[in-house]
């Protein structure tokens, strides 16, 4: 509980500089001068707890973002999924003989490779290969953080 002016509502000031309020709107609406809440803030670290909370809104954002984006990719990968299947059937079905709708497949399907949604089984494996290598580099640098001290004969007798 933060105590201080009688009749003052610190807790509600403390809220509402941590949604964003600045100090000056703050000492308008309360009849404080600025430097009594600024020092208030200071004394019970507003400013760092204003922090804490701006960095985990920013990650939720990010977070709520990325789900968001993943949703759509995931939209867009069926949906390239289903074209480049209907377009496979249009292949099996058409005469082999007509070079212009023959053509005109094959541009739908560089098309819909070309949105970096299908990706041959190379491509995976090649990215996977990435991965794997990644992980090894990071769990052999985990490992090696030892440090070995090698002391002289004339220090070691000091050492113990």
């Amino acid at each position: 509980m933060i105590t201080g002016k009688a009749g003052v509502d610190w807790e509600l000031i403390k809220k509402r500089y941590l949604e964003g309020t600045s100090i000056r709107q703050l000492a308008r609406d309360y009849g404080l001068s600025p430097s009594t809440i600024s020092d208030k803030a200071k004394r019970y670290n507003w400013i760092g707890l204003a922090e804490v909370i701006s960095d985990k809104t920013e990650q939720r954002i990010a977070e709520k973002l990325i789900a968001q984006k993943s949703d759509l990719g995931l939209k867009v990968y069926h949906a390239v999924d289903m074209l480049v299947g209907k377009i496979t059937e249009g292949i099996k079905v058409v005469d082999k003989r007509d070079s212009t709708k023959i053509r005109a497949y094959m541009a739908a399907l560089k098309d819909a490779k070309d949105m970096g949604f299908y990706r041959s089984d190379m491509d995976t494996a090649e990215q996977l290969a990435r991965i794997k290598k990644l992980e090894k580099e990071a769990s052999t640098e985990a490992q090696d953080n030892t440090i070995t001290v090698v002391l002289s004969d004339e220090v070691s007798e000091y050492a113990d």
